[in-house]
């Protein structure tokens, strides 16, 4: 019978587990100076290595002949742990184990010594699922074991076990293994198993696998069945992932501005059958890193390749727009998980990133609507600089006071920086007045923190910059009357055509 790879590849010894360093020091030390606890309660996600630990464990404390605390797996307790001959070792599911009189049954075997070996030891994997009542039942019990007892408790929903319980056990949180521990880990049973291999396909399996070894074996074996020699093409195929290499593109096309192209990639990726809200995660994950790398943070579990040309892309990139891009594709990521249709929510969203980030900024209910005429554009320049007028005040958008009381902004809160450069700033003799067109940026800024930190940094800021003693006000610009009472277009086209003498209104509704 076929064994899986994560069943045959199970470590045997402390040496062999893998990511989980600190953990396996601290239990070889315990058994090395004969500090075992009587009750241990190991947490963390799926495939981290909880159950694993907890067998090489209860094989340590029942060696014979231990060395430097790890299991000599040659002892009779040893080799009957290992083929499950030995009744020392009780794995229990919690699940299917969960009520009271289990809980019961188990109090009474633990009364028995052990036939052979040292210690009796109980693990007892998801023990979340356990009912209060058998909680109730066990406090006592793991309180005050016998001696030959030793309890480990395992589950990856730790805020489901009562506190009476965790106060009762030395508790270890087992943490995701990085994405190049399980890459390497993958290349060295590929090497041992005398696998064909790509390197990418397995750094593809380590990165699906989200942290845990049991996930990635899996995965591993299942491609292995679709086609014995592991290729990126096949891996991708079984995985639903996008290449790197076409979520690099489309973050290019983004930064160009490039339409055409952006609907294109999200047509492929729907004509290949993939899932479009994972095409959209994948893309927030690299625009994550984009960020990581233009601050200067390395990402340590990406493909030497993949890092380089992501520095590349990176490189081209401005600081402020290479966040807001992160920000956008947060928002959109969210905004597709829950979306009845997937695809058309990704081609709006992303090309209206690529909009914002070009400088033409739409409101959402406006993305198709056509960019209005130089006419409009330049009576609208008229009536801002006839405002700038009434209002007797200086427009600082193109000084570089204002440049700098951006730049000061942007080293404490980059968010803060990006809302503020969407207003206009007008300074008279004892006030600045920061005038926005939209009522986004405001909110946002009224929001942030709860307003608290927002306050202290613009006061810091534009005192730095602008001098003490001024009034800092906000506003969101209103229509004037003269947008307001404009005439309809049905009414100007009706001059255009006639001239103004020959067209009369009889009949002119208030609004």
């Amino acid at each position: 019978m076929y064994l899986a790879l994560y069943r045959k590849w199970r470590p045997k010894t402390f040496s062999e587990i893998v990511g989980q360093e600190t953990i396996v020091k601290i239990l070889k030390n315990a058994v090395a100076t004969m500090q075992v606890a009587h009750a241990y309660l190991f947490s963390g996600p799926r495939g981290t290595g909880k159950t694993t630990t907890a067998k090489v464990l209860a094989k340590a404390v029942n060696c014979e002949h231990p060395v430097e605390g790890e299991p000599c797996n040659q002892c009779p307790s040893c080799i009957g742990i290992n083929n499950q001959s030995l009744l020392n070792v009780f794995e229990i599911d919690a699940a299917s184990n969960r009520g009271i009189d289990e809980i019961r049954e188990l109090r009474e075997s633990i009364k028995l010594v052990p036939a052979q070996g040292k210690y009796k030891v109980y693990i007892i994997d998801e023990v979340h699922m356990l009912t209060n009542e058998a909680f109730n039942a066990l406090l006592k019990t793991l309180e005050e074991p016998p001696e030959h007892v030793i309890f480990i408790l395992a589950t990856t929903e730790f805020n489901k076990v009562p506190v009476t319980i965790v106060s009762r056990c030395q508790r270890f949180d087992f943490k995701r293994i990085s994405t190049k521990t399980i890459w390497e880990h993958l290349k060295n049973i590929a090497e041992k198993e005398k696998l064909q291999y790509e390197a990418e396909a397995l750094h593809l399996i380590a990165e699906a696998s989200e942290g845990g070894l049991r996930d990635a074996l899996s995965l591993m074996d299942q491609i292995l069945v679709f086609n014995p020699k592991i290729t990126v093409e096949d891996t991708l195929k079984v995985l639903g992932f996008v290449s790197w290499r076409k979520i690099l593109e489309l973050i290019s096309a983004i930064r160009e501005n490039n339409q055409l192209k952006i609907i294109n990639e999200i047509a492929e990726v729907v004509e290949r059958g993939l899932d479009v809200k994972l095409f959209v995660q994948q893309i927030l994950q690299y625009v994550r890193y984009l960020n990581l790398i233009k601050n200067g943070i390395e990402v340590e579990e990406l493909m030497p390749e993949v890092l380089e040309k992501l520095r590349s892309e990176a490189a081209l990139w401005e600081e402020d727009k290479l966040f807001l891009l992160w920000d956008d594709i947060a928002r959109l990521e969210r905004e597709v998980r829950y979306a009845s249709f997937p695809r058309i929510w990704a081609e709006v969203g992303l090309l209206k990133v690529a909009r914002n980030l070009e400088g033409k900024l739409l409101k959402p209910a406006t993305i198709l609507k056509p960019v209005e005429d130089s006419k409009e554009e330049s009576k609208k320049e008229k009536q801002k600089l006839n405002e700038e007028k009434s209002l007797g005040a200086i427009n600082l958008l193109k000084t570089s006071e204002w440049q700098e009381v951006l730049q000061k902004t942007r080293e404490i809160s980059p968010p803060l920086a990006i809302h503020l450069s969407k207003g206009i700033p007008f300074k008279t003799a004892d006030s600045i007045k920061i005038v926005f067109t939209d009522e986004e940026p405001l909110n946002w800024i009224i929001h942030y923190k709860k307003g608290s930190q927002v306050k202290a940094i613009i006061k810091e800021v534009f005192t730095e910059a602008l001098g003490e003693g001024l009034k800092i006000t906000f506003n969101v610009k209103k229509h004037s009357l003269e947008e307001k009472t404009d005439e309809p277009k049905a009414l100007k086209k009706a001059k255009e055509l006639f001239g103004d003498d020959k067209v009369v209104i009889i009949n002119k509704e208030e609004e």
